[in-house]
């Protein structure tokens, strides 16, 4: 009989389809840069959401949250707002398909009632979904002149009169303790400095000057590659506000992204947009702190 030249194989040339990263977003500004997709999360009324469309992927996150406003020093010296937390890592094996919610937290507001501390930050920063929850906490504000700071991601720092505990507590893995204020005569008021990221709110000994912010985190120090003004991003994230001075120094914010303090010659300062950093403690109002940020990438 006849045989039939039908080949049971794959037509030549076929390869087996490479399983692309990829993933659709809502919300998100998103960047290809060095090798990666980045996803870029700022406040906003839009609906946030992040879509493996490809099976297993690994994404990288930064997720911060906003810093706490700096208090009112009621004519004499506040206490710098706290920081945001910050959570850092790599998420494995999303869920393809799965719409991940991304919510970003606003900053905390300065306070501008005589003597008041404050606003913590509004909400956490966050990304939830079936198998994953990661929430960074909202920092706490500063305190206002005779108070202390609130508790928070990083706390905020203390009045000059603040009574015990004095500072706010940062929490465990995500930032800091803000510092204490120093209550000495007429000239020689400060408030301590909000917490940061990376170092706790600076205490004055003494009072010649505003205690300044803990520091951050610089974006490199968690993703060497990444370029913060390619991603139009802050190069630094989560730094505590400074404390304000009864005299003519107040405290500086950390990692030049939380605000300054305030003393008599000059007001405090807000935070650096989209930092998650406390606000500059006043000599009178206090200065906001900054809304949060989420940033996602993965590598393509």
């Amino acid at each position: 009989g006849m045989r039939m030249g039908m080949g049971l194989g794959a037509p030549s040339g076929v390869t087996t389809p490479v399983n692309t990263p990829s993933a659709t977003s809502a919300g998100a500004t998103e960047i290809e840069d060095g090798g990666y997709k980045y996803y870029i999360y700022k406040l906003s009324g839009d609906t946030k959401t992040f879509t493996p469309t490809s099976d297993g992927l690994a994404v990288d996150y930064i997720i911060v949250a906003p810093g706490g406003g700096g208090g009112h020093g009621g004519n004499n010296a506040a206490g710098g707002g706290g920081a945001g937390g910050v959570l850092s890592g790599t998420i494995t094996d999303l869920t393809i398909n799965e719409d991940y919610v991304v919510t970003v937290g606003a900053g905390g507001v300065g306070a501008t009632d005589w003597l008041a501390t404050g606003s913590s930050g509004s909400a956490d920063s966050t990304f939830t979904g079936t198998d994953v929850t990661l929430s960074a906490t909202a920092g706490g504000g500063g305190g206002g002149g005779d108070k202390a700071g609130q508790n928070g991601g990083s706390g905020g720092g203390g009045g000059r009169f603040a009574p015990y505990p004095y500072f706010g507590s940062g929490t465990a893995g995500q930032g800091n303790n803000g510092g204490s204020g120093f209550s000495g005569t007429a000239l020689l008021r400060a408030g301590g400095g909000g917490g940061g990221n990376t170092a706790a709110g600076e205490t004055s000994s003494d009072g010649s000057a505003g205690a300044n912010g803990g520091d951050g985190i610089a974006l490199t120090a968690i993703w060497a590659d990444a370029d913060a003004a390619t991603l139009g991003v802050p190069s630094a994230f989560a730094g505590g506000g400074g404390g304000g001075h009864s005299g003519t120094d107040g405290g500086r914010g950390g990692s030049s992204v939380g605000g300054n303090g305030g003393c008599i010659v000059k007001a405090a300062t807000n935070a650096v947009a989209n930092s998650g950093s406390g606000g500059g403690g006043g000599y009178s109002n206090g200065g906001n702190g900054s809304d949060g940020i989420v940033i996602l990438r993965f590598a393509i």
